[in-house]
């Protein structure tokens, strides 16, 4: 027990699961608003795909921007809230289904990595309006209440960065 006591590497072990492990116990799949399909995955109201790939081949092919949403729905809770109060949104499952091409990438999935590193994502959930040449034209990092959320896929209001911003630090690779 001494032993124990005296290790400061296992106290913080200890310490960080204590202080994260209330983010595990809450599972997206318990809840009635996830579904998961092959290739899509429904959050809220609205249907995501989960290959960048077939997101970008689609929007050049049908003419639109795609919005990104990067994002850990397992155990952020950010994550979790826009699933919840912004997607469940009628009006906004409307215009996201309506004028882009949605998709989701999961930050906790390693094929994910060389997109994440592609666009230098700071920080999560995050969404990105990129047009078919990958070019991002708005974000928005973090939390948005519905409203803002709304201005944002409507093209009115600023991003979180200034475009500026934007272009340094979402640079395509």
């Amino acid at each position: 027990m001494r032993n124990v006591v005296n290790n400061p590497r296992l106290i913080m072990l200890l310490a960080v699961l204590l202080l994260f492990g209330g983010c595990v116990g809450s599972s997206p799949n318990e809840d009635s608003s996830l579904k998961q399909g092959s290739g899509f995955k429904t959050l809220g109201s609205v249907t995501w795909l989960l290959s960048y790939d077939e997101a970008l081949k689609k929007a050049k092919a049908e003419n639109r921007d795609m919005i990104m949403y990067v994002g850990a729905s397992s155990w952020c809770i950010y994550c979790q809230k826009m699933d919840k109060e912004v997607f469940s949104d009628k009006v906004i499952a409307g215009l996201i289904q309506d004028k882009y091409v949605p998709v989701v990438i999961d930050i906790d999935k390693r094929s994910n990595l060389k997109i994440l590193q592609k666009y230098n994502i700071p920080g999560h959930p995050a969404f990105f309006i990129v047009n078919g040449e990958e070019k991002v034209l708005r974000t928005r990092i973090g939390y948005t209440k519905r409203d803002s959320f709304e201005e944002f896929l409507r093209g009115r209001g600023p991003s979180k960065a200034s475009s500026s911003q934007v272009s340094k630090v979402f640079k395509v690779k």
